[in-house]
């Protein structure tokens, strides 16, 4: 009977360390999944601080093409009606400048991408958080368990340990003794009580 119970402790104790493992590769896991989406969030931001500058400067020189274009043309009232003129390579210039800055200020649509992977990316850091913590309260629990299993198969062996001894000391004390002739009439051999010799502990 002992020995089931032995042989059963020993598998819950193995069962306990196979679940202690796959909970800490899953809590590594975890711990590396959570290092990848830190890294993409910092990639995220840069390449989002880098877009906002970028149109910043696309805006102030889009103000200061404006501007300079303003100042440039000649007006010339003729009639109360104003006539613009401008030359044809100035034209072009004009022409090729905001369509640069219109590309430009394209990269708005970038931008909101990049916050939108920058808060998908924040939510799962924070599911891969509550993750970790779960792994890791199992880990402990597991290891809780482990423990006090480890404490059991200790008593038990303490136990059939003592068990033996008592047996083996009551084998000896029922055994009749042989007296010789040179101890016959010597002093009597003083037994200890048998419940001293049993002197075994309840789990």
């Amino acid at each position: 009977m002992l020995s089931k119970e032995l042989e059963k402790s020993k598998l819950e104790v193995e069962a306990k360390h196979e679940a202690h493992m796959q909970a800490m590769l899953r809590l590594e896991r975890s711990q590396k999944m959570t290092y990848e989406m830190s890294t993409l969030m910092k990639k995220c931001d840069t390449h989002k601080n880098k877009y906002i500058k970028e149109c910043m400067e696309a805006r102030a020189r889009i103000h200061e093409l404006e501007s300079r274009a303003q100042m440039e043309l000649p007006e010339e009232k003729s009639n109360e009606e104003q006539h613009i003129t401008i030359s044809l390579k100035e034209y072009k210039s004009l022409v090729e400048e905001a369509k640069k800055e219109n590309s430009e200020v394209g990269s708005h649509l970038e931008i909101a991408l990049l916050k939108k992977e920058l808060e998908d990316a924040t939510m799962k850091i924070v599911e891969l958080k509550g993750e970790c913590e779960e792994a890791l309260n199992r880990v402990k629990l597991v290891e809780k368990e482990k423990m006090a299993l480890e404490e059991k198969l200790k008593r038990q062996r303490e136990h059939r340990h003592r068990k033996r001894a008592a047996l083996a000391a009551l084998r000896e004390v029922s055994t009749p003794q042989h007296f010789g002739a040179s101890t016959s009439y010597g002093t009597p051999k003083v037994c200890q009580p048998l419940g001293k010799v049993l002197n075994i502990k309840s789990l």
